[in-house]
């Protein structure tokens, strides 16, 4: 689980999920912060939850390259009208 340090928003992670979590139950994700002494990146699903995974977690790399990329392409996501 992530952990919220005294600093307010810092939030690291003392130990990791193996879980796979479907994209579509993902509402975010983000890697610790640079002070933290795991590295890794923290979910949050849609659910409110926040786990913690190791950097070399395949779908989870994955899946912050692809949130990562599209927000900063400039691309605005279509609503139909």
């Amino acid at each position: 689980q992530a952990q919220k340090y005294n600093t307010g928003t810092v939030e690291c992670c003392n130990k990791f999920s193996s879980v796979v979590i479907p994209k579509k139950n993902v509402s975010e994700i983000k890697k610790t912060h640079s002070s933290c002494m795991l590295k890794g990146f923290i979910v949050k699903t849609v659910k409110g939850q926040s786990l913690c995974f190791r950097e070399s977690v395949p779908w989870v790399l994955e899946a912050y390259n692809q949130m990562h990329n599209y927000e900063g392409s400039g691309q605005q996501q279509q609503t139909p009208r």
